[in-house]
């Protein structure tokens, strides 16, 4: 009798054991709905105190559906969008932000697409390997660069690397925030959960060529839940970064340099005794069935080869867009900063109309440099 009453037990004990996933698993067709909120609150710290100081704060909330497009021996294709955005915006100090201003961003009406009144801009593609790593994207080159930004975090937010229950391993990743190694550890639950791990430390390259391991600090975390049947139920990303303003980090330790410029006279705070301080958050959980998906995708390439092919979509790693929406920001800020100084100078020059010719022609000369390299000022 007792030699049954141990088989049962062991038997019920096996039915506890659960099977993870040694991979993801999708099928063409699969279409899942997450419900995606997230928050960046920025501010300065004080050098001296470590004192936060007041700042900005944001939030997002959107309903992010992607759809398996194709499957190979190794990867899957992904189509995706974010539908009903909403974002607030806020500013106060300390921990009290009063979010005064809403926007929901439907951005595109096309007349040949009207299935898509409320998406976030175009669709984006992703190329994920079934070990979990998200190794090319693709997206459409009249997309707004702010809605690209926004969607490749989100693309992001996918990436992982299945890892089994109670293992580690360290791998490099390219992603929006670099080319860095990255730790892994499975963790046993109802679900495998997978944590990934990254600092300032673990950083080979920065999308933005102004950053350096040096005057930046970052701890990052990652939290996948990954089904028994292999699809992602939910992630978390966390990322703390400070932006040091003035001298390198000092030390290997990743702790500021003793050694920083001293203030200018008569501020009490000046950018040189301040470091830009950072934390952001974005989630994603799957959505209840009774949330129906808001798009079949049904205009969407089927294959990388048609992505490729395509004249619209332009491709890259997570780490190679992110840095060409940089770039392609910084060029636009460049743009409008000329645009507002060839306003000044024309202002300048009917002001002072009256004063003599070797005044009035060197600032000519220049308005006429600014707008043969740049004609579409004449437009505004």
């Amino acid at each position: 009798m007792l030699k049954y009453g141990l088989l049962l037990l062991s038997l019920w004990g096996l039915s506890l054991v659960v099977a993870y996933p040694s991979q993801l698993n999708y099928n063409v067709g699969d279409q899942l709905a997450y419900n995606l909120a997230g928050t960046l609150d920025a501010r300065g710290s004080l050098v001296s105190t470590g004192e936060r100081t007041s700042g900005s704060y944001s939030t997002m909330n959107s309903v992010l559906v992607t759809q398996c497009q194709q499957e190979d021996d190794v990867s899957y294709l992904f189509v995706m969008n974010m539908f009903n955005t909403e974002v607030n915006v806020g500013q106060g100090s300390t921990d009290s932000f009063t979010l005064d201003k809403r926007a929901d961003i439907f951005p595109r009406q096309d007349d040949d697409d009207d299935d898509c009144p409320n998406c976030l801009g175009y669709d984006m593609y992703y190329q994920q390997m079934k070990t979990g790593e998200i190794v090319q994207i693709w997206y459409n080159q009249d997309d707004s660069p702010y809605f690209v930004n926004v969607k490749v975090g989100a693309i992001n937010s996918f990436q992982t690397h299945v890892v089994a229950a109670n293992q580690q391993m360290t791998t490099v990743e390219n992603d929006p925030v670099g080319t860095h190694n990255s730790n892994f550890l499975g963790i046993a639950d109802q679900f495998l959960v997978v944590n990934k791990t990254f600092s300032q430390l673990d950083f080979q390259a920065f999308p933005d060529p102004n950053l350096q391991p040096g005057n930046v600090q970052i701890t990052a975390l990652t939290s996948t839940t990954i089904h028994n049947d292999g699809y992602i139920l939910s992630s978390s990303v966390d990322q703390l970064t400070n932006l040091v303003n003035a001298s390198p980090l000092g030390s290997e330790s990743g702790m500021p340099s003793a050694t920083r410029k001293s203030s200018v006279p008569g501020n009490s705070t000046t950018p040189l005794d301040l470091d830009l301080s950072s934390y952001g958050s974005l989630s994603i959980i799957l959505s209840d069935d009774s949330l129906e998906p808001r798009r079949s995708f049904h205009q969407a390439h089927k294959t990388i080869t048609e992505l490729n092919l395509s004249k619209n979509m332009t491709g890259g790693s997570l780490f190679e867009v992110a840095a060409r929406m940089i770039k392609i920001g910084k060029s636009q800020k460049t743009e409008v900063d000329e645009e507002d100084e060839a306003k000044h100078l024309l202002k300048k020059i009917l002001k002072d109309s009256g004063s003599p010719a070797k005044q009035i022609i060197p600032l000519m000369n220049k308005l006429a440099r600014m707008i043969t390299s740049n004609p579409s000022f004449l437009k505004n």
